[in-house]
């Protein structure tokens, strides 16, 4: 959370991004007693900073596929430009009940994301390494959908760039499926943000 006073002092603004259940858990008591809301801004137009900050220069076409917890999406952009966006349900909650499926075994949710996070998709073991492929297979075939049909609809020959992230930071493994399902190479989500921060990631 950061303050933002205006000239002489007249105002402050709380300016804050968040998950819904964050908010729900974390912030309840503040939120009953918040009289307004100024703005609300769906997830993929935050991406428009990027380039009006001058972190990502706003030529070509760019492609940022983002997994949250509860929520995947992709969004296009065209010379820093939205263009085009579209929620996708494989949310990192989604990948984890499939995940579960798949073994017939609940596995502990906490080690699930830890693993993604420190090891990603490139597993020592073998059969965790072919129910990553599955899921992420589906997952990198419905982007590759996703990807004619943006090109048809505008008119576009191609994507120059496609940025991959995660809430958990970038998840090892995820380019190979970019190359192999999207014939692109993936760069990663890490732009430097000029945020003084001990954290290894900005979210």
């Amino acid at each position: 959370e950061e303050l933002f006073v205006a000239e002489k002092d007249a105002r402050v603004y709380n300016i804050f991004v968040t998950e819904p259940q964050t908010v729900e858990e974390l912030f309840a008591d503040k939120v009953d007693k918040t009289k307004y809301i100024d703005n609300i801004v769906p997830a993929p137009l935050l991406f428009k900073q990027i380039y009006k900050k001058e972190i990502l220069q706003p030529s070509g076409v760019h492609c940022f596929l983002y997994f949250t917890k509860k929520d995947a999406f992709v969004v296009y952009f065209q010379d820093g430009s939205y263009v085009y966006s579209k929620s996708i349900k494989y949310s990192l909650e989604y990948v984890y009940e499939q995940y579960c499926s798949i073994t017939g075994e609940r596995v502990d949710v906490n080690d699930f994301y830890s693993g993604l996070e420190n090891e990603g998709l490139k597993s020592l073991d073998n059969v965790k390494q072919r129910n990553f492929m599955k899921i992420f297979g589906e997952v990198f075939m419905h982007l590759n959908d996703i990807n004619i049909y943006f090109k048809r609809a505008f008119d576009v020959k191609g994507v120059d760039k496609l940025y991959i992230g995660s809430i958990l930071g970038s998840i090892t493994g995820l380019e190979e499926y970019a190359k192999t399902y999207l014939g692109l190479t993936p760069n990663e989500f890490d732009f430097n943000y000029d945020i003084n921060t001990e954290s290894w990631y900005v979210d």
